[in-house]
């Protein structure tokens, strides 16, 4: 049974022998055993043990074992486990790993923030990469999406400068 491993086990595993857990033993790991699994051992679980994975599992992700996730294993995730992530696990996606993210998904993680804007950072548009677009903001509420809105577009800005954007 996979949450009887100990952590030490977990990590000496490869990412091939990690991908073999099927989706109940990895719905069975503990919250440190998760926590434990590297970046490339968590790119090694198929999507369906990515969609597998309870929320309080995914919710003990750091920063680096969410931004080793493909898009196609993003796609995977149900609109709660989205929601149940920690707000510094979806600040350390990508911008290509946030476009992977539907408009569900997005919905569901402002709606989880309780804020009253939540933006996402995307690859710029071919039509705004054309017109010197570094970035695309997509700004979401708890209720809906908005086209745009100052704050948080200015605030965007500032955090990504402050994150190393470099502007073209």
């Amino acid at each position: 049974q996979l949450n009887n491993f100990s952590t030490t086990t977990l990590k000496s595993l490869t990412a091939s022998q990690v991908s073999n857990f099927g989706t109940t033993q990895t719905r069975s790991l503990n919250t440190s055993a998760v926590a434990a699994l590297t970046g490339t051992q968590l790119q090694g679980l198929t999507t369906m043990q990515i969609a597998a994975l309870q929320t309080s599992q995914l919710n003990v992700l750091a920063p680096t074992q969410i931004s080793a996730l493909s898009t196609s294993q993003l796609t995977g995730l149900k609109t709660t486990q989205i929601a149940g992530l920690s707000a510094s696990g979806v600040a350390a996606l990508i911008p290509s790993q946030i476009a992977a993210l539907g408009s569900t998904q997005m919905q569901a993680f402002a709606a989880w923030t309780q804020l009253s804007e939540t933006t996402f950072v995307l690859p710029p548009t071919p039509q705004g990469l054309a017109a010197g677009a570094d970035y695309r903001v997509r700004i979401v509420t708890p209720g809906m999406e908005l086209p745009f809105a100052g704050h948080p577009t200015l605030g965007t800005a500032d955090a990504w400068l402050r994150q190393g954007g470099q502007p073209r």
